[in-house]
């Protein structure tokens, strides 16, 4: 993916874990993410206050982690695949014993992958994608 956890949004966060977790430790964690502002500094020079409507704090402990929950539904998307992740990396394995039934759910797979990344708001990286 390309900058994923820039890309990670709170609102769409906020639909995948709400039923998942404490309210406490949820709200904790919107709170981290939600209603965030930035400027940009060069030399002496600050331009204005801007809404930061998404993205993760960057070097954060949390960062990969909350990352790892906004894709935790990826395995069940991708069902003839074995898949392993670590944040916004993620390995997904496919077997058969036909070469063009391995193409065709190669294709397929790859496909699902993709699209679920897009509904999550993420942009894939094609050229870093084997």
């Amino acid at each position: 993916m390309s900058a994923a956890f820039d890309l990670l949004r709170p609102d769409s966060f906020e639909k995948l874990l709400k039923n998942s977790l404490e309210p406490g430790i949820f709200n904790i964690l919107i709170d981290f993410l939600a209603d965030r502002k930035f400027l940009v500094r060069v030399e002496d020079a600050d331009s204005s206050l801007k809404n930061l409507d998404r993205g993760c704090v960057r070097g954060s402990v949390l960062g990969p982690a909350l990352f790892s929950l906004y894709c935790k539904d990826l395995p069940s998307k991708l069902d003839k695949a074995f898949t392993t992740s670590y944040a916004d990396d993620t390995y997904v394995i496919l077997s058969s014993g036909n070469l063009a039934d391995l193409l065709e759910l190669t294709k397929i797979t790859m496909d699902r992958h993709f699209n679920y990344l897009d509904q999550l708001g993420m942009v894939v990286n094609k050229e870093k994608t084997e």
